[in-house]
């Protein structure tokens, strides 16, 4: 997490971790807001069984962030996304509206089975987990995505606790869900403090619909299947 963090020059904000991990925060790799730093904007509900239970206000995390003068403005990566959709780009060269290739996406880990249903009407992935549509507690509302990014990774078990070892730069295979079709490439990334670009067969870059990206990172204990 530290790794994917670097890659947006973002402000990390987590509760607990490993002796690894907080060591190597220690270095200044990015800002971060935790329990070690920052313990009395956590709280824990009982409406969830821990450890899903810790909350926080998100104006008291901007008052923290404001208060340690970490609110700065930084260079951050970007994206390739495709213009606005208007009425005519739906259509094929034909003038027939585009038919979606890929409606269904499940993507399997011994832990979650986690689906993706492409609604052509609304041109939105809807989110289930474990066969219940993902809600938003906030609002009562579906949580939906515009694009489905899969990244393919290698992990490896360093210990009892379960912690992995990923290699955040070493590529591989990658997979764009946007607009009811799929698009197969591979992920790059020159270093830590690089951003991951991902391209297609002809190595140009993935190219987005403007909306809400999901990104999974899985490994070879993970399977993904559409249709």
């Amino acid at each position: 997490f530290i790794d994917l963090a670097r890659e947006y020059n973002a402000v990390f904000v987590h509760h607990g971790g490993s002796q690894a991990a907080f060591d190597y925060l220690d270095t200044g790799v990015v800002d971060d807001v935790s329990t070690n730093t920052n313990y009395s904007i956590f709280y824990r509900t009982d409406s969830r069984y821990a450890p899903h239970n810790s909350m926080m206000h998100y104006a008291d995390l901007w008052e923290v962030i404001r208060d340690r003068g970490i609110d700065e403005l930084k260079a951050i990566r970007t994206f390739t996304f495709a213009p606005e959709a208007t009425d005519d780009s739906k259509d094929s060269e034909d003038g027939e509206p585009v038919v979606p290739t890929v409606t269904a996406i499940t993507v399997d880990n011994p832990y979650t089975l986690v689906e993706y249903k492409y609604n052509q009407e609304t041109n939105l992935y809807e989110h289930y987990v474990d066969g219940d549509l993902y809600i938003d507690r906030e609002n009562d509302q579906a949580i939906t995505e515009s694009n489905i990014l899969i990244q393919y990774v290698k992990s490896t078990v360093l210990d009892s606790h379960k912690r992995l070892a990923i290699d955040m730069t070493a590529g591989g295979k990658a997979l764009l869900f946007t607009g009811g079709n799929v698009v197969e490439g591979t992920w790059s990334r020159a270093d830590l403090d690089s951003p991951t670009i991902f391209t297609d067969a002809e190595g140009n870059e993935f190219v987005l619909t403007r909306g809400k990206t999901w990104v999974h990172v899985i490994d070879q204990n993970s399977d993904v299947t559409y249709k």
